[in-house]
C-alpha cells in the first residue's frame, strides 16, 4: 500500500507515539478510522449517483436517437411525397427530353473585354506595340480597286 513496507510503518508508529503521547494516541487512531470510512462511505456513493445518473443519461441519449430517426423519416416522407405531388401536377412537356443534353453556359452577346480577347491576336514577329493603320493590299485587291474606278 503506497509503497510503504514494515520498516516505514515503524517509524511512522514511533514518531506518532513521541508527537502525541501515550495516553491520546488510541483516540487519534480511531478518530483516523472513523474518517477513513465516512471517505469510503462518501466515494462510494458518489459512484452509486454517478452510474445512477449516466443509466438516465443513457436512457435520455437513446430516446433522442429514436426521435431523431423517427423525424429524420417523417422529413424525407414528407419531401418524397412533395416531390411526387408535383410531379403528378406537372405536365410532361417535350422540354424534359433535352434534359440529358449539355447546357450551354456560353453568353450570348460577348461584353467588350471579351470581344478583344477573342480576337485573333497580332503577329508575333512584328516587334512594335503600334499596330499598322493602314490595310494592305493583295494583287486581287488592286485588280478590283481598278475595275471600279474604270466602271465611275
Amino acid at each position: 500500500m503506497f509503497g510503504i513496507g514494515l520498516p516505514e510503518m515503524i517509524v511512522i508508529f514511533a514518531v506518532a507515539l513521541i508527537v502525541v503521547g501515550p495516553d491520546k494516541l488510541p483516540d487519534l487512531a480511531k478518530s483516523l478510522a472513523k474518517g477513513l470510512m465516512e471517505m469510503k462511505k462518501t466515494v462510494n456513493q458518489l459512484k452509486e449517483n454517478l452510474s445512477e445518473e449516466d443509466d438516465t443519461l443513457n436512457e435520455v441519449q437513446r430516446e433522442l436517437k429514436q426521435t431523431a430517426a423517427d423525424l429524420k423519416e417523417r422529413v424525407l416522407d414528407n419531401e418524397t411525397q412533395t416531390w411526387s405531388q408535383k410531379a403528378i401536377e406537372a405536365p410532361v412537356d417535350e422540354g424534359e427530353a433535352d434534359k440529358d443534353k449539355p447546357i450551354d453556359l456560353s453568353p450570348e452577346n460577348l461584353r467588350p473585354w471579351e470581344e478583344d480577347a477573342e480576337s485573333t491576336p497580332q503577329d508575333k514577329d512584328n516587334d512594335s506595340p503600334v499596330a499598322d493603320s493602314s490595310p494592305e493590299t493583295t494583287p486581287a485587291d488592286d485588280t478590283d480597286n481598278a475595275e471600279r474606278k474604270s466602271a465611275k
